[in-house]
């Protein structure tokens, strides 16, 4: 499965990059690494259940967007996370949250400026990163 997990982590790189630059997570490669991927796995793993696909997606892009609408938060972070669920399945996309939130916790409570905008990336990037590294290592 670690084909599913480097182009993830690699989109979430450029979308960290691109986040901390300009607060802005570029969606339409985050619809490029889902496309590949589904058609990988299509080809790889025909017997999938796709129903711990589908949960992710609509979980975390449900979660996403209820969190946009009454917090900051824009649709890029909603793309980013449906693309987590739909990609690394739903128990590793809560994972994935759970890692990212505590870091973006631990970052709020360090940051001076309380008012300005955080980019969310990077807390999904090191939380997609350390749910990769718990699996490889048969910790989760």
């Amino acid at each position: 499965m670690i084909w599913i997990w480097i182009p993830v982590i690699i989109s979430l790189g450029f979308a960290t990059y691109k986040d901390i630059k300009t607060l802005e997570v570029p969606i339409h490669l985050f619809f490029i690494t889902t496309a590949a991927i589904t058609l990988i796995r299509m080809l790889m793993q025909p017997t999938y259940n796709w129903i711990d696909s589908v949960l992710g997606l609509i979980v975390c892009g449900l979660v996403y967007f209820l969190l946009a609408l009454f917090f900051e938060g824009g649709g890029g972070d909603i793309v980013m996370m449906a693309m987590i669920g739909w990609c690394l399945g739903i128990r590793n996309a809560l994972f994935v949250v759970m890692f990212a939130s505590f870091i973006y916790f631990i970052w709020l409570m360090f940051t001076s400026n309380k008012k300005k905008t955080l980019p969310y990336a990077p807390g999904v990037f090191v939380g997609c990163v350390t749910t990769f590294v718990f699996n490889l290592f048969g910790m989760m």
